[in-house]
């Protein structure tokens, strides 16, 4: 079976749609592949299959990790040794791309009919192997692709996790939604549940002015712009750009989460700056290109480990007074700490 170029999310759909109507007929011979770059997909996908499988099988999945295949006997003894008192489980194998020798395994599988219970792997990549690409259509695998979805998509697959939270928004709410959030699936569905628990029994549609206050995440073009202006010591901009996402209806405490992510990582960078740590290492272990950890580090070196943690602290008071009824207006409480942290 050849992999498609960029499958869409209606292929993505459909695969997972093709593989429960074979489980609730109790065709469970299967070799399942799900794979693509998108890892939202990728682990949506993997939930589905696994509550798919209960609900038609009434067994419960087995998740396998690479150190439960470490030979050839341990992977053929998924489908060779059978448990005479016990249903055949579903073996889940994600992230299969990390064994580099994983082409050799798949060749060890047999035929799709000779399996008693299905296995299903998940594999991160643009696209498969060749010699992988092969064992899967020796086998007859089913593919499920899990592209990233169009822009054109991401309203019809927010609407499909509303219907599976139960929570549900109007048009204007989507939109503040999405704006908010731009293409993040994993941010999408966490602030859906969010929601879901603030307004729960509500069954009128929420609007932008409903869910305004409860969202707590910053669009990630203003969070960089933010980071800019302080890395840059620019601290008027800086103030200037909190007034005006406030202005607009942004969250507070969002705000606050840069400003706190920004001094920790200030913070990690002054220490390693005084104990010699090589950029390059510093950079592995904050996971961030190295162009950024070199702007860091110019911004370092006219900071002191005693100004950050007095920022740190200012932002542990504004998280309380935000949270309170305190009568300090939040801009204020923001500008402060930018101010504190500005160079003198």
């Amino acid at each position: 079976m050849a992999s498609y170029k960029k499958p869409d999310l209606n292929a993505h759909r459909q695969g997972l749609e093709e593989i429960d109507k074979l489980w609730s007929k109790h065709q469970t011979s299967q070799v399942i592949m799900v794979w693509g770059p998108n890892e939202y997909l990728l682990h949506k996908a993997l939930l589905i299959l696994r509550k798919a499988w209960f609900k038609q099988l009434k067994t419960h999945p087995q998740t396998l990790e690479q150190k439960d295949i470490q030979n050839p006997q341990q992977f053929t003894a998924l489908w060779e040794e059978r448990n005479m008192f016990e249903p055949d489980p579903l073996y889940l194998v994600p992230r299969v791309e990390k064994k580099k020798d994983f082409a050799k395994y798949l060749k060890l599988v047999p035929g799709s009919s000779s399996l008693q219970s299905p296995l299903c792997f998940s594999y991160k990549a643009n696209s498969l192997p060749q010699a992988i690409n092969k064992e899967c259509a020796r086998i007859k695998a089913h593919l499920i692709p899990c592209f990233d979805p169009s822009p054109r998509d991401i309203p019809n697959l927010s609407k499909s996790l509303m219907k599976e939270l139960g929570v549900y928004l109007d048009q204007s709410g989507l939109a503040l939604l999405l704006d908010t959030l731009g293409d993040d699936l994993f941010k999408l569905e966490n602030e859906l549940r969010k929601l879901a628990l603030v307004f729960l029994g509500r069954k009128e549609a929420l609007s932008a002015k409903d869910i305004s206050p409860y969202l707590g995440l910053l669009r990630e073009d203003h969070a960089f712009a933010l980071s800019q202006y302080l890395l840059e010591n620019k601290p008027q901009k800086a103030q200037a750009l909190v007034l005006d996402l406030l202005q607009r209806g942004e969250s507070s405490i969002a705000i606050l989460g840069i400003l706190a992510r920004h001094l920790r990582t200030s913070l990690k960078v002054v220490d390693a700056m005084r104990k010699n740590i090589p950029s390059s290492e510093l950079a592995r272990s904050l996971r961030m290109p190295f162009s950024v950890v070199n702007n860091y580090t110019r911004y370092a070196r006219n900071l002191s480990s005693r100004r950050l943690v007095a920022c740190l602290e200012l932002c542990q008071s504004a998280d309380m007074d935000f949270k309170s009824s305190s009568k300090v207006p939040d801009d204020l409480l923001l500008s402060e700490i930018i101010l504190t942290l500005a160079p003198v």
